[in-house]
């Protein structure tokens, strides 16, 4: 059992943000503009620990297909989306209530350039919109700068030596797994604050989907050896 003292606000983050949601997705392939989500799970964590969560399958327009390696991958098929999924409508119904909260919300994800675009797609679709004081901390672009390749997540529960989770691509114990590393990168180092809305990026393969608003997007290589906010923070002087 996961230790409740993941569910917590950073004290340096809580101070600018009041509630925090560590969020997942599974996709049937890799292109946001053309490809759906499978799963969405989020975990919805104030002052006082979890006050939301989600996880919800969702059903397949007939136009798209599940890429096969992926299938493979996260054990999700068409016909189980069908039967166990709700309606795309439905899913981001429940996600953009989840985000009325009141207050500033901090996301959390591992490649949050790839999370976030697939739901800003799906919120698209249906007329939603995200909050406009928020921000993103992408624990993929911290694990970059604190540690050499490889940087999923499953590498970072290694690194972190965290016996209790798994990144298994079914999305809420994905959430389970982030928020635990996500604790130990705030024991680690109190520096979180100064990655949120910073995206790092391989300069040779780029980003998914289109540039996020508010995001500052910089080069970062598999094996950086300077932090990324530092590195913007002399280019700027």
């Amino acid at each position: 059992m996961v230790s409740s003292l993941i569910f917590s606000i950073p004290t340096s983050l809580a101070k600018i943000y009041s509630h925090m949601i560590v969020l997942d997705v599974e996709t049937t392939n890799r292109n946001p503009e053309l490809d759906r989500i499978t799963e969405l799970a989020a975990l919805c964590i104030g002052s006082d620990g979890v006050d939301f969560s989600m996880d919800a399958y969702v059903q397949l327009p007939d136009d798209v297909e599940i890429e096969p390696e992926v299938e493979k991958i996260t054990g999700l098929t068409r016909e189980f989306l069908s039967m166990k999924g709700l309606p795309e409508s439905e899913v981001a119904r429940r996600f953009a209530l989840m985000l009325r909260i009141p207050g500033p919300i901090l996301f959390v994800s591992h490649n949050a350039q790839f999370d976030l675009s697939f739901l800003r797609n799906m919120f698209n679709r249906y007329g939603y919109s995200f909050p406009q004081k928020c921000g993103v901390i992408d624990t993929l672009t911290v694990f970059k700068d604190r540690f050499p390749y490889p940087h999923k997540l499953s590498d970072a529960i290694l690194y972190y030596n965290i016996d209790d989770v798994e990144n298994t691509h079914q999305a809420m114990d994905d959430v389970m797994a982030l928020c635990a590393v996500f604790y130990e990168m705030n024991l680690e180092k109190d520096d979180l604050a100064d990655y949120v809305n910073l995206f790092g990026y391989h300069p040779k393969y780029g980003y998914i989907g289109e540039k996020l608003p508010g995001i500052v997007y910089y080069p970062q290589e598999f094996n950086s050896s300077t932090r990324l906010p530092d590195v913007i923070k002399e280019r700027n002087l």
